[in-house]
This record gives C-alpha cells, sequence and structure tokens, in this order.
C-alpha cells in the first residue's frame, strides 16, 4: 500500500512530544545543545554547562487543573537542576503581546508551586495535599491544592523539587517552536520578557516573584535545531506534517492553572 502518510500532529503538544522525545534519546543534546543554549530574560546570556547529570524528561505532568497549580509541558530535572518548560508555538509582542503574558503567567504558577512544595504537605479537606496561593486566568490570587495521595509524579520528585526550590536550583524556561518576534524598533526580544515579567511580578506583589534572573528562553527552528542536528547526527524534522495553531491576538487561553 502506497501514498502519504495520514499522520497529522496539531500544536504546542504534538511539537513538544516530538522535540523532546528527540532530545531524551540523545541525553548529551539535553546538556550540551539546549540548556547551554538557554538565554537569559533581559541580558541574553546563555546559562552554559551544567554539572554533568542524568536529565529525566517528564512531559505534560499535572498538578492539578481548576484548583490546582497547574501543568507544565516539560519538566527537566536532574539530581542538580530543575527546569519548568512552558512550550509555545511562537511569541509575537508586536501582534499577539498577550500570548507572551499568558505564557509567562504559566512560569509564575510553576514557581507559586515550588513555594508549595517549600512549605511541606498539609491535611486539607479529608488527605494530605500541597496547599498553596497561585493565580488564575483572572490574574487573581486564588487558593491551589493538590492531592499527594496516588500521584505518581509527586511519589517519585516531591523531595527532590522541594530540595532544588530551596537550594534555588529552580529555572523557567519559555520554548518556542519557531523563533519569536520582538516588539521592534529598539526594544529586543529578550528585554521584552524581562519587562513583562517585571509586570507580572507586580500584580501580585504580596505573592512570590518569577525568578527573572532563573528565567530563560529558546526556540527550535533555526536555533536549538541546527545545534541538535549537529550534535546528535539526527535529522528531526515536522513541519511537513505539523499543522500549528494561529493566533491574531491571543487574549486568554484554556484554564490550566
Amino acid at each position: 500500500m502506497s501514498g502519504r502518510s495520514a499522520l497529522r500532529i496539531y500544536g504546542e503538544n504534538a511539537a513538544t512530544f516530538l522535540i523532546f522525545q528527540a532530545l531524551a534519546l540523545t541525553p548529551e543534546t539535553i546538556t550540551n545543545v539546549l540548556l547551554a543554549n538557554l538565554k537569559q530574560f533581559g541580558s541574553g546570556r546563555r546559562h552554559g554547562t551544567t554539572k554533568a547529570s542524568a536529565f529525566e524528561v517528564w512531559l505534560f505532568p499535572s498538578f492539578g487543573k481548576g484548583s490546582g497549580f497547574g501543568e507544565p509541558d516539560v519538566l527537566l530535572i536532574s539530581e542538580h537542576d530543575v527546569f519548568w518548560i512552558e512550550v509555545e508555538t511562537t511569541i509575537d509582542c508586536q501582534r499577539a503581546a498577550a500570548g507572551l503574558r499568558s505564557a509567562l503567567l504559566q512560569l509564575r504558577r510553576f514557581h507559586l508551586f515550588q513555594c508549595a512544595l517549600a512549605q511541606g504537605p498539609k491535611v486539607h479537606g479529608d488527605a494530605k495535599r500541597i496547599v498553596g496561593t497561585t493565580i488564575g486566568n483572572d490574574h487573581k490570587a486564588r487558593l491551589a491544592t493538590v492531592k499527594l495521595a496516588g500521584h505518581g509524579v509527586l511519589k517519585e520528585l516531591a523531595s527532590r523539587l522541594t530540595r532544588l526550590g530551596v537550594e534555588r536550583r529552580d529555572h523557567y524556561v519559555l520554548f518556542t517552536v519557531d523563533k519569536p518576534r520582538g516588539p521592534g524598533k529598539a526594544s529586543s526580544y529578550k528585554e521584552a520578557l524581562q519587562s513583562a515579567a517585571r509586570q507580572l511580578n507586580d500584580a501580585e506583589k504580596d505573592l512570590p516573584s518569577l525568578p527573572i534572573a532563573r528565567c530563560w528562553y529558546a526556540y527550535w527552528n533555526g536555533d536549538i535545531k541546527p545545534k541538535f542536528e549537529n550534535q546528535s547526527g539526527a535529522l528531526l524534522s515536522f513541519d511537513s506534517h505539523y499543522v500549528r495553531i494561529k493566533r491574531r491576538a491571543r487574549t486568554k487561553r484554556s484554564p490550566r492553572g
């Protein structure tokens, strides 16, 4: 039987799976390519190499929707560092600035979860839970909880996540499939990220701020992809069957936190 493959993949989750599966299958590229080429919000300084350690790649680990803390696209964790990664098709600071604010809100939610972990489990309602404060889609603070019993991710990672958070080895990454578009004029993308993160922190000053010094960005096409292919010798192209989500001016995203 011949003919064109019927496989079609849509949106960030599909791209996330393909990219981070490829990285996981060639573990050296996680440290030598992805992490080494992360750029810091504001300065653009590269993260550089990390301590030699095996990283685990967790895709879409949920820490509670609705009443919980949200769902990162990727959790990249070793004994020495943890990276909370939000994946977008792209970020366009000129035509869809709300998309940037929404992505950064996700990163701040993950940091708030790290802060809640540091407080330890509490009896809340009928069970032991991680209890803390997060920010809803209305940008207002609200109570968040996630039950420990039966939570496969927290069973394996809670103690390590807690320790890395206390040691300030928790990092937050905005990763785009396509090259992002900055605001133009005299401002760059890295500066736009820093400015938007500061505005987000100012919105709820009573809550722990997103640690901008530990916030990073990267993009796949034109940046990480050629470096990955050069390091691994593997070609990863999915543009022929990847259907991008197109947004004219994104103001809201589906509730995830």
